[in-house]
C-alpha cells in the first residue's frame, strides 16, 4: 500500500493501460481474422511489450515486475493519496511493511556491507526505517537503469551456487546463505504486516520530487507506488531463481498471490526459470494460463522453461479453453528454437478448426516481421490446410504459401486443386501462388 503527497500535490491517479495493437506489414495478410485470431495476436504483442521496454537495463525481471503496476495501479487495497499538510516542504509516503524487525538488526546501509561471520549479506537484517525510506526514494528520484553483469554467490547445504546476473540487485549484496533468502521470503508470507508513514524532508530529495512530478508524474507515481520491501523481495526472488535454487519453489508458488503485483509478476517469472530444476513448478504455471490476471506472464514462463515449461505448454493446446490453447501456441511459438517450429506445426495439425486458423495467423504475422517458416514439414502442413473446412483457414494458408514464393514449390499440386476452390477468394491467391513460385509475373489483384 502505497501514497505520497508534497505541499498541494495533485491526487495519485491511477493508470488506465490501453492494449497494444498489432499491425502486419510487408506481405500480403488474411483480411478476414476471426475475432480469436486477433486477440491471440495481441497477446503475442502483449508478452513482448516490456521485452521491448527493457532495452536499457540488462536485468529484465524487475522490469518485467513492474508491468504489474501498468497493468492495474497502484497495489491491491492501496487507500489513496495521503493529505498534504498545509505548504511543508515535506514528501508523504504510505508503505505496507513487516510489522516487526529483526532484534538486533542494523540500519539499512548493513545488507551491504556484508556484516555476517562468513562475508554474505543477509537482506532479513534490513530495517525498514526512515533512513531506507529516504534511500528508497532517492533511488526512484534518480530514475536510474542499472546496466550491466555481476557474480553472484549463493551458499546452501548442497553446496555453493555461483551465477551471473544483473547488476541491479547487487544493492543487496553478491554473496548470500540460502536460508537467509528464503527465510526473508518466508517472512512476507507469514502476513504481518503494518502501514508506516514516513515524512521525508531532505530539501534536494524534495525539490527533485517536485520537478519531476512536473515532468511525468504518473511514472513516479508508479515508481514510488513500489515499497522498498517490495522492491527487495523482487531482488530476492530474483537471486534465488536465476540460481535455480529449487527449494524456493513452494515460496514462489505462495508469492504467487501475493498482495503486490510486482512481486505476484516477479514470483511467476520465477517459477518458470526453476522449472527445469523444479518440474512442480510448470504444473503451477500451467494452472496460472486460465488466471485472468497472470496468464501472460505464466505462457511466458513456461516458453522460457525448458523442456518441462514446453512440454507443459503442448499440453496447454488440448485445453478446454479456446483462450489457453491459443495462448500456450503463441507463447511456444514465439519461444523460437526447435520446440517453437515443433509447436507451431503441432497447431498447424491441430484437430481443433479454431487453433488451426490461429496458427496459420501465426505463420503470417511471422512472415511480416522476417522470420523463416521456409521448412518442409511447415510447407507441407500449410498445403494440406488448402483443404480446411474453413474458407478462412484456406484463403490465408494460399497467402501464406504465396509470401514464401519458390520455397514453396512443393506445395503446387494442392494449389491447382486449391485454384477450383468454391470461393474465390480461395481460388484467386491460389493462383497468385503458383505464379509466385513458378516466377510468373503475379497480376494485380
Amino acid at each position: 500500500m502505497f501514497s505520497s503527497s508534497v505541499g498541494e500535490a495533485k491526487p495519485h491517479e491511477r493508470l488506465s493501460p490501453k492494449s497494444p495493437l498489432g499491425r502486419e506489414t510487408g506481405v500480403l495478410v488474411g483480411l478476414e481474422w476471426k475475432l480469436s485470431v486477433a486477440l491471440s495476436v495481441r497477446v503475442m504483442m502483449k508478452a513482448n511489450l516490456w521485452n521491448r521496454a527493457a532495452h536499457c537495463c540488462a536485468n529484465r525481471f524487475l522490469l518485467a515486475a513492474l508491468a504489474g503496476l501498468l497493468a492495474g495501479g497502484c497495489h491491491d487495497g492501496d487507500s489513496g493519496p495521503a493529505s498534504a499538510k498545509g505548504q511543508e516542504e515535506e514528501i508523504v509516503l504510505h508503505y505496507l511493511l513487516p510489522a516487526a524487525q529483526v532484534p538486533g538488526a542494523t540500519p539499512a546501509a548493513h545488507h551491504r556491507s556484508g556484516g555476517d561471520s562468513d562475508g554474505t549479506s543477509d537482506p532479513t537484517n534490513i530495517v525498514y526505517d526512515e533512513a531506507r525510506a529516504r534511500e528508497h526514494v532517492r533511488w526512484v528520484l534518480s530514475g536510474e537503469c542499472i546496466d550491466g553483469r555481476a557474480n553472484y554467490l549463493i551458499l546452501t547445504p548442497e553446496g555453493p551456487i555461483k551465477f551471473h546476473g544483473g547488476l541491479a540487485e547487487a544493492y543487496l549484496g553478491t554473496a548470500f546463505n540460502a536460508e537467509d533468502l528464503t527465510s526473508f521470503l518466508q517472512r512476507r508470507l507469514d502476513g504481518k504486516t503494518v502501514q508506516r508513514e514516513f515524512h521525508i524532508k531532505d530539501p534536494d530529495l524534495v525539490a527533485s520530487y517536485r520537478k519531476r512530478r512536473t515532468q511525468n508524474s504518473e511514472r513516479l507515481e508508479e515508481r514510488l507506488s513500489l515499497s522498498p520491501w517490495d522492491r527487495d523481495t523482487v531482488a530476492v526472488i530474483y537471486l534465488l531463481s536465476k540460481g535455480r535454487y529449487a527449494a524456493a519453489r513452494p515460496l514462489f508458488s505462495e508469492m504467487t498471490h501475493d498482495q503486490s503485483k510486482p512481486v505476484r509478476y516477479s514470483a511467476v517469472l520465477a517459477l518458470g526459470r526453476i522449472a527445469p530444476a523444479a518440474p512442480e513448478a510448470a504444473g503451477h504455471l500451467a494452472r496460472l494460463l486460465s488466471d485472468p490476471e497472470l496468464k501472460y506472464e505464466a505462457a511466458r514462463a513456461l516458453a522460457r522453461g525448458g523442456d518441462v515449461g514446453a512440454n507443459a505448454l503442448v499440453r496447454a493446446m488440448d485445453h478446454s479453453d479456446e483462450a489457453v490453447r491459443n495462448l500456450a501456441m503463441f507463447a511456444l511459438i514465439e519461444a523460437g528454437g526447435d520446440a517453437g517450429t515443433k509447436a507451431l506445426l503441432a497447431a498447424l495439425q491441430h484437430q481443433d478448426p479454431s487453433v488451426r486458423l490461429s496458427s496459420v495467423a501465426v505463420v503470417l504475422n511471422m512472415q511480416s516481421r522476417g522470420k523463416d517458416v521456409s521448412g518442409d514439414t511447415i510447407i507441407k502442413a500449410l498445403a494440406d490446410l488448402l483443404k480446411d473446412e474453413n474458407v478462412q483457414t484456406r484463403r490465408s494458408a494460399a497467402i501464406s504459401l504465396l509470401n514464401l514464393g519458390p520455397a514453396a514449390a512443393r506445395a503446387i499440386p494442392a494449389l491447382r486443386v486449391a485454384a477450383k476452390d468454391p470461393y474465390p477468394s480461395v481460388r484467386r491467391y491460389a493462383t497468385k501462388a503458383i505464379r509466385a513460385i513458378e516466377g510468373a509475373p503475379i497480376e494485380a489483384r
